[in-house]
């Protein structure tokens, strides 16, 4: 993931332009419902995710999250959906919220 604006920006439009009902994702719930079919929003959805907190760790908004570089869209996939299956109460937050915790919980930094 080489631009992290780039990924959120095209994270952003495909959202818009290929899901208006699910446009925002307000709750996890809708996020997780995407992601258990093949369907590309869910992956652009998480990729844009990662970039925007890669940029807004450069901000130092967002800080403990060590994805390892190798990492692909699918791992963040079963990442994401095996913390909604073990956290479905917290599936009415945001699921920009909850893909950061996964995320955080996979690959927490090591001091």
């Amino acid at each position: 993931m080489t631009n992290p604006l780039l990924g959120v920006a095209l994270a952003l439009c495909l959202l818009s332009a290929s899901a208006p009902a699910a446009a925002g994702f307000e709750s996890g719930e809708v996020l997780a419902g995407l992601c258990r079919q093949p369907a590309p929003i869910c992956l652009a959805y998480l990729e844009g995710v990662v970039d925007g907190a890669e940029a807004m760790e450069w901000e130092q908004v967002v800080s403990g999250l060590c994805i390892p570089e190798q990492v692909d869209s699918m791992q963040l996939r079963q990442i994401f959906l095996d913390y909604a299956e073990r956290h479905d109460e917290l599936l009415k937050l945001p699921a920009g919220l909850l893909v950061l915790d996964a995320l955080k919980q996979a690959w927490p930094c090591r001091p």
